[in-house]
């Protein structure tokens, strides 16, 4: 489920919130085993996630804007309640997009999230920090007549080599 609410305040701020929840069940898991290593079992249980999700963008005109949205979300095993150990409870993103001309774009964005826990088995080794990376993609497009929608792009993830984990 999931509902939202947006907002035009000038013809250049735009905002967003949406709340959700979605419940699964007969979840298919990667069980760890000793005679037969890894091996994926369904998993009876129902699992539920519920939270918040928050964006504002400013268009700056021309196709340069510039981004931010948070989720907040709750996941968890509904048998056990306990907290879903691989979903962060925090999550977000700060991005740009720069027209540097015509037929360029460079869009930049900083993704952070939040630390988790490890699961029960594996608590011994102790929770892992949040992160924040930086990916930047240089985009060209419109720059052969008839073929409009041809786009090339160049991609540079974690561009400050952020050393990091995440399930």
């Amino acid at each position: 489920y999931e509902i939202s609410l947006g907002a035009e305040f000038d013809h250049a701020l735009t905002a967003r919130l949406t709340g959700f929840q979605n419940t699964i069940k007969d979840n298919i898991n990667l069980e760890y085993t000793e005679s037969q290593g890894g091996i994926f079992q369904t998993f009876g249980g129902k699992l539920r996630s519920r939270g918040i999700e928050a964006e504002m963008r400013y268009d700056f005109g021309r196709g340069t804007y510039a981004a931010v949205n948070y989720t907040w979300q709750k996941a968890e095993n509904l048998q056990s309640e306990e907290r879903l150990w691989n979903v962060p409870e925090h999550k977000g993103n700060i991005m740009a997009n720069i027209r540097l001309s015509r037929y360029l774009n460079l869009y930049t964005e900083l993704f952070f999230q939040d630390g988790y826990k490890r699961e029960r088995e594996d608590e011994a080794r102790g929770e892992h920090s949040g992160f924040g990376i930086v990916n930047a993609t240089l985009i060209a497009k419109k720059f052969l007549k008839g073929h409009e929608g041809l786009e090339i792009r160049g991609s540079v993830y974690n561009l400050l080599d952020k050393a990091y984990t995440s399930p």
